[in-house]
């Protein structure tokens, strides 16, 4: 049995009978600053160019889509953290990262629409899964994955949000990447902590197996950027437009990746005890995909 296409669809109002708790959790716990309004109170504040639209339209969809998903990963993780023996703070903000990204996905909507789009996306059969890392002991397996997904995937997310809040024209679509920006930073600090709390707690053959892991993480997470920025650039013009728009384009990511890898994950995983120059130099000669 193959399983059915899913979409995914974040029409304001689909939230079912559950409509009013979702409010009442995004009102009391997630907003950061001005509340956002499920649509922008006008249109778009210039005159964009239809391909500039389309563009940003198509790329906030897809926005939308990867945010709802990693709502799954955070919600992964909790347990795993939990397994780790880690302090209950830790575990409340992993489960408030997974209603933030959830929260995202509804945000990431608002752009569609407010783009001329409608809020509908096909999406893989199921949301992405954290691996398990079976082999590895329960704190080394919440470790990598906090690692990946904080010290990696959402800091560099928070360089690609602070890039664009320096591009982004458009006041509906600036407000919305304020919130995703100040949410990610959290998501960021989360990893940071974990890596923190549980780095001491490794013996010698742990450390080693983490230093080996971190080469196995940055090959990974290289290979799914590009694989998430791939295609041609569009004309200039129109890519001043889009990223006027929230648009994302792979030369931007990809530069913002180097920065952010050099100048911020580098020296804070140097400054934890792990040989990250070693780790990203012998990338190449780990296992690519996502461990």
């Amino acid at each position: 049995m193959t399983d059915a296409p899913r979409v995914l669809d974040l029409t304001p109002g689909a939230d079912g009978p559950f409509a009013h708790e979702r409010d009442a959790i995004v009102s009391r716990l997630l907003r950061r600053g001005a509340p956002i309004p499920d649509r922008a109170p006008a249109p778009l504040s210039a005159d964009f160019a239809p391909a500039a639209v389309a563009l940003a339209r198509e790329n906030w969809r897809h926005k939308m889509v990867r945010e709802h998903d990693s709502a799954a990963l955070f919600a992964a993780l909790a347990p795993q953290l939990m397994a780790a023996g880690l302090p209950v703070g830790v575990h409340l903000t992993c489960l408030r990262a997974a209603m933030d990204e959830l929260h995202h996905g509804d945000l990431c909507a608002r752009a569609v629409v407010h783009l001329g789009g409608q809020p509908q996306a096909p999406a893989p059969p199921r949301p992405p899964l954290l691996p398990a890392h079976a082999a590895a002991p329960p704190l080394e397996a919440a470790l990598r994955n906090a690692l990946f997904i904080g010290c990696l995937s959402e800091t560099v997310a928070v360089g690609l949000l602070a890039r664009q809040r320096q591009q982004i024209a458009e006041p509906f679509i600036a407000a919305i990447n304020r919130q995703l920006l100040g949410d990610e930073t959290l998501h960021a600090r989360l990893g940071w902590e974990v890596l923190t709390l549980l780095l001491p707690r490794l013996d010698a053959p742990a450390l080693a197996r983490t230093h080996r892991y971190l080469s196995v993480a940055f090959a990974a997470y290289e290979a799914e950027l590009l694989t998430l920025t791939a295609g041609p650039p569009p004309p200039a013009d129109v890519l001043e437009q889009a990223r006027a728009l929230g648009f994302t384009d792979g030369a931007a990511a990809r530069q913002t990746f180097d920065d952010v890898r050099d100048h911020v994950i580098v020296p804070r995983l140097h400054s934890l005890g792990l040989d990250a120059s070693a780790a990203w130099r012998d990338r190449h000669a780990a296992a690519s995909p996502r461990p």
